[in-house]
């Protein structure tokens, strides 16, 4: 019995296996990494393949629930990547897709922990996935917008809120056996490095200091992690680090492409061309470190 809906992106399948039901995924990133592709409009579509594919039609309600926490949701592009891979844009829009624009953590907090639930109940609806993207913007602002005096006070609100949230959406996951996804900005920074610097033995991989920011729970709570990055700024290629799986051993880099069409496999030949550019980097880096450390141990004998 299926327990996944793959990507259909060969590289994401390999690195996570796709959207597992019954599991909470999180995705970090930077801004551009491909957060909103990977958890908003690629498992809409792929969801919506995967049960027309068995049922026929999706049924009235039958609902994909989209909580856009920084407005990053675009129709128009959503639009184009559903005709490039002949999925009825209108009918899912109009007929299957609870959106909410998120513009407070106190909202987010609302329909996440109350609304969602209540619409499930109340209105039959049968969901097939949720996703949070990103979820820890309001609760930056508030803790940022809150006087430094007060500010320790507020973390630990806005934590348990978080904590409080994930434990919901989870819940749902699990109770109807969907995918569900959340995402974040990562918290600490992120290491580009080679085979030989790596401990995992892999060509590109990040070295993360601390999950997402949004307290202890934004890293417990999901049972997938993936960490994007662009390596590259001009190109459509983006990394994705397997950082946590429940069955899968962390440290695990893929390729992946956005493009007209959504997500596809990254050609070898670009992979390749990038794996070099990025070997060149970390070259330079340690040649830079390690004149530094020269010139601090001669300032030292002086």
């Amino acid at each position: 019995m299926l327990n996944r809906i793959p990507t259909g992106v060969k590289a994401l399948d390999d690195l996570f296996d796709g959207y597992l039901f019954g599991v909470l995924h999180g995705f970090g990133g930077e801004t551009g990494s491909g957060k909103t592709h990977i958890t908003a409009y690629w498992p809409i579509i792929q969801i919506y393949k995967h049960v027309t594919q068995v049922e026929g039609k999706l049924h009235e309600q039958q609902k994909f629930f989209v909580l856009d926490g920084d407005g990053g949701f675009d129709l128009e592009r959503f639009k184009q990547i559903c005709r490039a891979n002949r999925v009825p844009f209108e009918e899912i829009v109009n007929k299957h897709l609870v959106y909410k624009e998120i513009v407070t953590l106190k909202e987010q907090h609302e329909w996440i922990r109350k609304i969602i639930p209540k619409k499930i109940k109340e209105e039959h609806i049968q969901p097939l996935y949720i996703v949070a993207d990103p979820m820890i913007v309001h609760y930056r602002v508030k803790i940022l917008g809150t006087p430094r005096k007060y500010r320790l006070a507020q973390i630990g609100e806005s934590t348990g809120k978080i904590a409080g949230q994930l434990i919901t959406i989870r819940r749902l996951a699990v109770k109807y056996k969907i995918p569900a996804c959340i995402t974040s900005w990562t918290a600490g920074n992120i290491e580009i490095t080679t085979k030989e610097e790596s401990e995992f033995g892999i060509s590109a991989v990040f070295k993360e200091k601390s999950p997402f920011i949004g307290g202890r729970a934004m890293g417990y709570m999901p049972k997938v992690i993936v960490i994007l990055g662009r390596p590259i700024r001009e190109l459509p290629l983006r990394i994705a680090y397997l950082y946590k799986h429940r069955s899968k051993p962390d440290g695990i880099t893929s390729y992946f492409m956005i493009t007209g069409k959504g997500l596809e496999d990254a050609p070898e030949k670009l992979v390749k061309k990038v794996e070099e550019y990025l070997q060149k980097r970390v070259q330079k880096k340690k040649r830079g470190r390690k004149k530094k450390t020269e010139k601090e141990a001669e300032e030292e004998e002086e």
